[in-house]
């Protein structure tokens, strides 16, 4: 079995607005990627993408056994026929990328929405006591937010409403990335493995994808 700490990886796709950084982008992807980035409407959505994309090929690089990711058919990634285990997630400028020999899950999100209606429907009591009390309770909101989402990569899908993010399961822990103003980024990963977290800006990837 393939051994490998947890990897996290993070790129800012805002380089991939300039056409021929965009051009690279999609040459250097997967079949696969080159065809939901065609599939989608926004700019935005494209360049996260090709910007996921990026990531999958550069720790393929890194670790040239690993083969190609596919999809399963409620659209989780993984790497096919490998025991290697794989998070994908991205939002607004940002896309994420978690590897390991464990499962593990991983979550971006931005802080676009009014969340007061989300936190009164999806979140436990205790959880929202949480929130209020937090000195940002919006930034309380979309850490927890991130957790849940992260759990439920890592974890099959389930109602978020029946179970709390303010401890992990036992041998688990919650990490977070300090990214930017208005993200949370968190990796759901087994305690007591290191985790080592890696960004960079599209064009940096891209050139070491070049260059190896």
């Amino acid at each position: 079995m393939m051994q490998m700490n947890n990897e996290i990886y993070l790129i800012d796709c805002r380089d991939l607005s300039d056409p021929a950084v965009f051009r690279e982008a999609y040459r250097l992807v997967s079949e696969e990627r080159r065809a939901s980035a065609d599939k989608a409407r926004l700019e935005e959505d494209k360049r996260l993408t090709l910007g996921a994309g990026i990531l999958e090929a550069y720790v393929r690089r890194l670790h040239p056994s690993l083969p190609r990711v596919i999809h399963d058919d409620a659209g989780k990634p993984f790497f096919e026929g490998s025991p290697c285990h794989l998070s994908i997630s991205h939002a607004h400028d940002y896309a994420m990328l978690g590897i390991g020999s464990a499962p593990l899950g991983v979550d971006l999100e931005y802080y676009y929405r009014d969340y007061e209606s989300i936190l009164r429907h999806f979140f436990l009591e205790e959880e929202q006591r949480y929130i209020d009390a937090a000195p940002s309770p919006r930034a309380a909101f979309f850490e927890l937010w991130s957790r849940k989402e992260a759990y439920i990569k890592r974890n099959k899908p389930t109602d978020i409403r029946k179970f709390s993010v303010l401890a992990a399961e036992e041998g688990m822990e919650y990490l977070s990335f300090p990214l930017e103003e208005a993200y949370s980024c968190v990796a759901y990963v087994p305690k007591g493995q290191r985790t080592t977290w890696h960004c960079a800006g599209a064009l940096e990837y891209l050139e070491e994808l070049k260059e190896r």
